[in-house]
């Protein structure tokens, strides 16, 4: 190993020592450190602001919350592989869902008309839970999915700014989620389209 990474290794290693010890500014540098590059990898992957948001979100929440059981040697590779595989998480839960939206709405129930009931009880949750939501987060959430407008244009309709809409939808899509607990197969596939 060259100099220059075995300081970057060693570094990496105090930090993870650090966060063990409940330190948030080590926490912090770790997120400043990386926060880029693995959104990077993200968008590069799913193609969706939100969703890269998301993404990393639970990655840095699960980093903080395992820090007393981190076993981690290199931090770097650590973070990156993690990325990677939520992203292809989420990119096979929209492939399923994909798939089993296009056979509902083909009318096809070549698996069971219980899948059917499911998808109609699951699309009832859904809209019942976007009820519930404040009316301005409500308000960001059907423009962004039932007029597909972008985050740009949203901002412009309703006077705010991007990053505002940006926090509306991430805040709409949590509350569904938690909101819909209870529906533990379709849930995660929902989401991803909502």
């Amino acid at each position: 190993m060259t100099t220059k990474r075995l300081d970057e290794h060693s570094y990496h290693h105090q930090l993870i020592q650090r966060i063990r010890e409940n330190d948030r500014t080590a926490f912090r540098e770790i997120y400043d450190l990386f926060w880029k590059d693995l959104y990077l990898i993200a968008y590069n992957m799913i193609k969706s602001e939100i969703i890269c948001d998301d993404i990393l979100q639970d990655i840095f929440v699960s980093l903080w919350d395992r820090r007393g059981q981190l076993e981690i040697s290199n931090l770097k590779a650590y973070l990156y592989r993690a990325t990677k595989l939520q992203c292809l998480n989420c990119l096979q839960r929209e492939n399923r869902l994909e798939q089993f939206t296009e056979r509902a709405i083909s009318g096809q129930r070549d698996n069971s008309v219980e899948d059917w009931i499911g998808y109609m009880e699951l699309n009832e949750a859904v809209r019942g839970s976007v009820e519930k939501l404040p009316i301005k987060c409500r308000e960001v959430y059907e423009l962004s999915r039932n007029q597909e407008l972008s985050n740009a244009e949203i901002a412009g309709k309703l006077g705010l700014s991007i990053q505002t809409v940006k926090n509306q939808l991430s805040k709409a899509l949590k509350q569904i989620r938690l909101s819909l607990d209870h529906v533990t197969i379709l849930l995660p596939l929902v989401i991803v389209v909502l």
